[in-house]
């Protein structure tokens, strides 16, 4: 049975908008243009570099997808065989629960003709059925994480990119000093 505690989902979504607020504050920091922000400190004021700050809202948005970032750990070889071998053990499970369900399920009509039944041509059709099944969802895993993993290196180069003008923000900032 479960028990809705309320202390925990008030904590939950303090939480939740905490960090929908962080990411709506920086999604205004990337696409609005007219970014104005001075700080006064001491009588001084500071006027803060509005692209440095639009660099790093954007570097900021794109390291909250941590998936992409442990995809360019892989070689794409090794990425994809991996989830093709996950694929594949996968749907080999579940077409052995579906072929067990289905003798289960059928069992009457199986003992009633054990006789007369063939044996050998309902094994061959269960393997080409299974050969059919692992042969579509291989060709769908490979183009699927292939793809995955092309987009995956677009976005870690795009995001590296951005390091690269952050760094010469700071490299120019430290020339002035």
């Amino acid at each position: 049975m479960f028990y809705f505690n309320g202390a925990f989902a008030s904590q939950w979504v303090r939480r939740f908008f905490k960090k929908f607020m962080a990411l709506k504050l920086l999604w205004f920091m990337v696409y609005c243009k007219e970014v104005r922000i001075s700080i006064s400190r001491k009588g001084e004021q500071i006027v803060l570099n509005e692209k440095k700050i639009h660099v790093m809202a954007k570097l900021s948005l794109m390291e909250q997808d941590k998936e992409k970032f442990e995809i360019k750990d892989y070689y794409m070889g090794d990425y994809v065989r991996y989830h093709l071998l996950k694929t594949t053990v996968r749907v080999t499970v579940g077409y052995i629960l579906i072929l067990f369900l289905t003798i289960v399920c059928n069992a009457e009509t199986l003992i009633n003709s054990a006789v007369t039944l063939d044996y050998a041509g309902i094994a061959m059709y269960a393997v080409i059925v299974y050969i059919v099944l692992i042969s579509v969802y291989a060709i769908g895993s490979l183009l699927c994480y292939a793809y995955k993993y092309k987009r995956a290196q677009h976005y870690v180069a795009k995001y590296e990119k951005g390091l690269g003008i952050l760094h010469r923000f700071y490299q120019s900032d430290s020339e002035h000093k």
